[in-house]
């Protein structure tokens, strides 16, 4: 996404996920679920990922990320 709008999207879609995958699990998760979860629209989750495999990429991705922030964080003191 190139606006603010659309990186906050991204996120509650991702916040969702995050919470649907922690109840049901990944397999048994739907973009259904995901997109009620984050308040969106299916039309709105289906713009920026393709089906669950990319939100479950994504919130890999994310997941990666916070840890990497984390280690360099704690390094660094």
């Amino acid at each position: 996404p190139q606006q603010d709008r659309g990186h906050r999207r991204v996120e509650q879609i991702l916040d969702a996920a995050e919470s649907v995958f922690a109840e049901v699990g990944v397999d048994a998760a739907t973009t259904n679920q995901i997109a009620e979860r984050a308040g969106a629209s299916m039309g709105s989750l289906y713009h920026f990922f393709p089906g669950k495999d990319a939100i479950v990429l994504a919130v890999a991705r994310r997941f990666a990320e916070r840890i990497r922030d984390r280690n360099a964080s704690a390094m660094s003191m």
